[in-house]
């Protein structure tokens, strides 16, 4: 059903709220949702940081169906696009995607649908909205807005960045007249401030939810003898599903095999394995058949699986970016979730020595910077929770209740070390 077909329907205006209600089904907006759509659909640009799972699709998706004509949305992944465009056809929305899998044929069929005014939403990749054909092809469309996804990609100061991400600047030139939403669910100040200016958004409205997951119990566990370790905690899990993220392929084959070994309904993830093989464990586990996912950092975007329970670090990240986009994974229906990470102070000493073998420059201060606060993260010994929203930038007065330094505070406290990471 898209504005068009809501509009014929009723003599009354076509609202935010309306297509809420008919075309998604919820009866009332998410925090932050509301104030970024009305700005939207008033043509102003925006950035909207919101946590994962907080509903940033729709801050997009509606305006799209409100304002006249086609909203673009750039998104970095072909099997994102095709979730979202699945789910909007299956709302009754015309939408499709164009990227690098289809044929000429098809190509040409979404290009005709959007001359002809038959689509809404039109999803491309980064590096297809830049080539010149298909900008001379926008340059002739009403276009409603542009829609950024997984903005973080755009800053150098991001964990994820992508350089044909930070060219996109480019179609602020093009199309200096058409709004421009940039959404990201993490991104520190630095970051923010980034996207702000490689986009060249002009006087945007900012929204900055809150960055707190308070359903997922945030734990931490010395690691000594890993696979077994990891094998006890399943046995509590009481066959729940979940992720365990490791740092390299090998080791994702490893764990892996050792938990086949032990009975447990478990598939590897990585990019060296081929596209049919990384679909058909992501298509499992959405259907239950497989209880966890081993997988590198590849098993990243695009999952969106309501009850997973609990996300595992068999090393720990080089970023706090990463681990909370792979921590928020967890939990997402609301009910109770933990994310437990396995710690040797060795591993950060390993992930500081590869990145002392790469060339000097600010890219290698970026990540040295970001280490530095995973390492301050693993070694806090006051709240997580705090510890982690402060380096987003915000600040909860009261420790959570909800992670192992407040549920089991340390028995001694030296300061010293802490001190010395706040001042390096």
């Amino acid at each position: 059903m898209t504005s068009t077909l809501l509009a014929e329907q009723s003599d009354s205006p076509v609202t935010p709220q309306r297509v809420l209600e008919e075309v998604f089904g919820y009866q009332t907006f998410r925090d932050g949702q509301q104030e970024v759509i009305e700005s939207a659909v008033e043509g102003k640009d925006s950035l909207v940081i919101m946590p994962t799972g907080g509903g940033k699709s729709l801050c997009y998706q509606i305006p799209a169906l409100v304002r006249s004509g086609i909203t673009l949305v750039i998104s970095p992944l072909i099997s994102l696009m095709k979730d979202q465009v699945d789910q909007l056809k299956a709302n009754g929305v015309a939408a499709e995607c164009v990227n690098s899998t289809m044929s000429r044929e098809e190509l040409l069929s979404v290009y005709n649908r959007m001359h002809s005014g038959q689509l809404k939403l039109v999803y491309v990749s980064p590096e297809r909205v830049l080539m010149r054909d298909f900008i001379e092809r926008l340059e002739n469309l009403p276009l409603a807005m542009i829609a950024v996804d997984e903005a973080h990609c755009i800053s150098q100061w991001g964990h994820d960045f992508r350089p044909e991400y930070a060219a996109l600047g480019q179609l602020k030139q093009h199309f200096s007249h058409v709004p421009f939403m940039a959404l990201t669910a993490t991104a520190d100040d630095a970051t923010r401030r980034d996207i702000l200016e490689r986009l060249r958004l002009h006087e945007p409205h900012v929204h900055l939810g809150s960055f707190d997951r308070p359903n997922i119990r945030y734990n931490l566990v010395e690691k000594h003898k890993p696979i077994s370790q990891i094998i006890r905690y399943l046995d509590t899990q009481k066959g729940n599903c979940g992720i365990i993220y490791c740092g390299s392929r090998k080791k994702v084959e490893m764990v892996t095999e050792k938990l086949c070994n032990n009975h447990i309904r478990a598939a590897g993830y990585h990019a060296g394995m081929d596209a049919d093989e990384r679909a058909y464990v992501q298509e499992a586990f959405q259907r239950d058949d497989i209880q966890i996912v081993v997988a590198t950092v590849a098993f990243g975007m695009g999952i969106n699986k309501p009850n997973v329970r609990f996300v595992v670090h068999f090393d720990i990240p080089r970023n706090i970016e990463s681990y909370y986009q792979e921590t928020g994974r967890a939990g997402r229906d609301g009910l109770p979730a933990e994310a437990m990470m396995l710690y040797d102070p060795a591993d950060i000493s390993w992930l500081r020595r590869m990145l002392d073998e790469k060339d000097d420059g600010p890219q290698k201060q970026v990540e040295s910077h970001k280490l530095n606060a995973m390492s301050a993260f693993a070694e806090a010994q006051t709240c997580r929770r705090q510890v982690l929203l402060n380096y987003f930038g915000e600040y909860r007065e009261k420790p959570c209740g909800n992670c192992d330094i407040c549920l089991d505070p340390p028995k001694h406290f030296d300061a010293t070390e802490e001190a010395r990471k706040a001042l390096s």
